[in-house]
């Protein structure tokens, strides 16, 4: 589906999206100058172009606090959340959002950007938090300098998630390390 100057709060799929045309996504498949705050796909997603485990195609748009666990595949600009964007477009931001690498098949992510915490990561690592922010110092999920996980910096994991809150109860609940 399409979302142009919309707010999407909250969402979750579960399901298997599949398409044989470009613009596929586990929430959006085109989404234009629109926001994803708190998103979950653990569906797959299959497509031809421009494919995303959360977002197909992203044009002026911001994500942030969403991870997606799903299988993600397509011919051609595919990514573990966000497929394919603009890459002139300074407008796209990601923010605290995550793919899991392994269960996704997928290495990268269209615009993926450490310093934001836009990042791929094991779907042991994002299983082995049990609370929000957290890092090496308050958990062995994440290592101190960040090389365990392929970065540059140490990183703190789900960062500010516990802020999430609807009808007064905390939107994130992260349970034990299998779920």
């Amino acid at each position: 589906g399409q979302a142009s100057s919309s707010q999407i709060d909250n969402s979750v799929n579960i399901g298997s999206v599949q398409s044989s045309s470009a613009y596929t996504g586990g929430l959006v498949g085109w989404f234009q100058s629109s926001q994803i705050n708190n998103g979950l796909n653990t569906g797959s997603v299959q497509g031809y172009r421009s494919i995303g485990g959360l977002v197909g195609y992203s044009y002026s748009s911001q994500v942030s606090n969403s991870i997606s666990t799903g299988f993600v595949s397509g011919t051609s600009s595919v990514g573990g959340l966000i497929g394919d964007g603009s890459d002139t477009d300074t407008d796209n931001t990601v923010n605290n959002s995550y793919w899991a690498i392994d269960s996704s098949s997928q290495a990268s992510s269209f615009g993926e950007n450490e310093d934001d915490s836009y990042v791929g990561l094991s779907l042991a690592t994002l299983q082995c938090a049990t609370e929000a922010n957290t890092d090496s110092a308050n958990s062995n999920c994440v290592s101190s300098d960040g090389l365990n996980e392929g970065l540059t910096t140490p990183m703190t994991l789900f960062n500010e998630w516990d802020q999430a809150i609807q009808n007064e109860q905390a939107l994130w609940s992260f349970g034990t390390t299998h779920d």
